[in-house]
């Protein structure tokens, strides 16, 4: 018995010896808290100063637009010439811009007896004015930001195009204002943050002058504009900016869709059919070219769309793959010939 109290004892007495040495060991430990990742920002802000024929002028500061108008022309007649500059600036980081214009109403307003001996007709419920057509602009980097083009300040810093229609001006797409291509309005490429950046513009209700490269830029009202009298425009500019950095091979024409026709697709009555848009690229529009019959539903076939009672991506007689967008079209109660076309825009 004494012996094998003597021999427990003894193990203990190791133990307490081993333990003693594993913690005799130098040693030290540095502890680092509050490691953070924070996102930069491309805040986006815009200011406008414009002047009508009269010289009356109206301008707001930089700021969040929020569907507010840039400008407001009224009682405008043939040979005024009116504009004045938009503003960009964004925080807080080096950045690509591009701006886009769409005509959304084209009002006739009251027909005159004027207009009427001009030729215009209001046949079938048509409502469109005619003022776009007789409307064009000039755009320019207005680097002093004075709302002014004077002869002899063309160059790379202040390039000067046009005229451009309303039409054209919508036809275009995004403009450049500063991108990857030779035809950006502003440079350096990209844009600093914190740097206000003006686009010039006049419009010319009528015809511009000769050479405005030399002569400045004048207008004209000569001629018949009668056909436009009462009519208006309302429309829509879109300003986009997105970040330089990591995304050094951005154009502003990536922005713009293509535009995709099907072949000619024979439809029966009640029928169904679709067109879609290439890999890599998704639908944001599209439309039907020869109908002749009432159509009974179309729209965008992407995840969540609804279309004439059926859902994405299973239609009658017509399924798309999964992840594939494009235009869906199902036709009225008699069979006809339909073109499909279907707006992509790349991923």
């Amino acid at each position: 018995m004494k012996k094998i109290l003597l021999s427990v004892s003894i193990i203990a007495a190791v133990a307490a010896i081993a333990f003693g040495v594993t913690t005799a060991f130098f040693s030290d430990t540095e502890t680092s808290t509050g490691n953070t990742f924070t996102a930069g920002q491309i805040d986006l802000k815009v200011s406008s100063l414009y002047t009508d024929y009269t010289g009356v002028q109206g301008s707001f500061s930089a700021k969040d637009l929020n569907g507010d108008p840039l400008f407001s022309f009224a009682d405008m007649k043939p040979g005024d010439m009116g504009g004045g500059h938009f503003d960009i600036t964004a925080d807080n980081n080096p950045y690509w811009a591009c701006m886009k214009a769409k005509v959304d109403t084209k009002p006739e307003n009251n027909v005159l007896e004027p207009e009427t001996s001009a030729g215009d007709t209001v046949a079938n419920g048509n409502q469109d004015g005619e003022l776009q057509n007789y409307l064009s602009f000039y755009l320019w980097n207005d680097k002093d930001g004075d709302g002014q083009y004077t002869p002899g300040d063309l160059n790379k810093d202040r390039n000067l195009i046009g005229p451009l229609t309303l039409a054209q001006l919508e036809a275009a797409g995004y403009l450049p204002l500063a991108d990857t291509t030779p035809a950006s309005f502003f440079s350096p490429n990209p844009l600093n943050p914190a740097t206000t950046y003006n686009l010039g513009y006049k419009y010319c209700f009528g015809t511009w002058g000769a050479n405005p490269l030399v002569n400045g830029l004048t207008c004209s009202g000569a001629g018949d504009q009668n056909i436009a009298q009462t009519d208006g425009v309302t429309g829509t500019i879109d300003f986009y900016a997105v970040q330089a950095r990591n995304n050094m091979q951005f154009t502003c024409g990536s922005l713009n869709p293509v535009r995709i026709f099907s072949s000619l697709l024979q439809y029966g009555p009640m029928g169904w059919g679709g067109w879609s848009c290439p890999a890599g690229t998704h639908a944001i529009g599209g439309g039907t070219i020869g109908a002749t019959q009432p159509i009974t539903a179309e729209g965008i076939a992407q995840t969540g769309a609804t279309i004439g009672g059926s859902n994405y991506p299973v239609f009658p007689h017509y399924t798309f793959s999964a992840g594939e967008t494009g235009y869906v079209v199902q036709n009225g109660n008699v069979g006809q010939n339909l073109t499909i076309y279907v707006d992509c825009l790349t991923n």
